[in-house]
């Protein structure tokens, strides 16, 4: 939000409201340790709708029903599905924020 005119605000007073959920959350093992069959890589693949509404006038600015954002993760490295959720909510929220800035 640093970079952008937006700032929060109280729900009662905001001029546009960003709404969204979850709707997937996949996991697919790419690469296994040959010797234990243990995953090395994974993919976990986050499926979310959301919409931007300006509570104004009640116009839906921005409508996404299904806004994917996929991230890879090791687990030798000590990586965590933890750590790959992490990643891809801030990458999420970055590209959200590219959908907020475009012209609509």
């Amino acid at each position: 939000l640093q970079d952008t005119p937006y700032k929060i605000a109280d729900r009662n007073t905001a001029d546009t409201m960003i709404s969204g959920e979850v709707l997937e959350v996949r996991q697919y093992t790419l690469g296994r340790n040959y010797y234990t069959g243990q995953a090395r890589e994974t993919q976990a693949t986050f499926v979310i709708r959301f919409q931007w509404k300006d509570m104004r006038n009640g116009q839906v600015l921005v409508d996404q029903p299904r806004f994917m954002q996929s991230v890879t993760y090791f687990t030798p490295v000590g990586q965590t599905f933890d750590n790959a959720a992490d990643k891809a909510m801030d990458e999420l929220a970055e590209r959200i924020v590219e959908q907020m800035m475009s012209p609509w």
